[in-house]
């Protein structure tokens, strides 16, 4: 039996950093106002706000990759999709 395997692809948008630095990818849309809108509903004021406690919109590019599973026994090494 033989699958398909898709190629990856790649995409940018924009997504929120916390003050911290770890970029939250559940925050990753088209535009910087979707990203801010995905976290904060607030408004505009209250994003400057964010903003002064070092919230970032950064652009970014993610790469959507297929999963491909398949069965196989776990104690052996180097297990070949048939």
């Amino acid at each position: 039996m033989l699958m398909k395997l898709y190629p990856p692809s790649s995409t940018q948008g924009y997504a929120l950093v916390s003050p911290d630095g770890a970029v939250l990818g559940h925050s990753y849309r088209a535009t910087s106002n979707e990203a801010i809108e995905s976290m904060f509903s607030e408004g505009a004021d209250q994003w400057s706000e964010r903003q002064n406690e070092g919230w970032q919109v950064m652009l970014v590019y993610a790469r959507i990759v297929v999963p491909y599973f398949f069965p196989g026994d776990a104690r052996q090494k180097d297990v070949v999709p048939s």
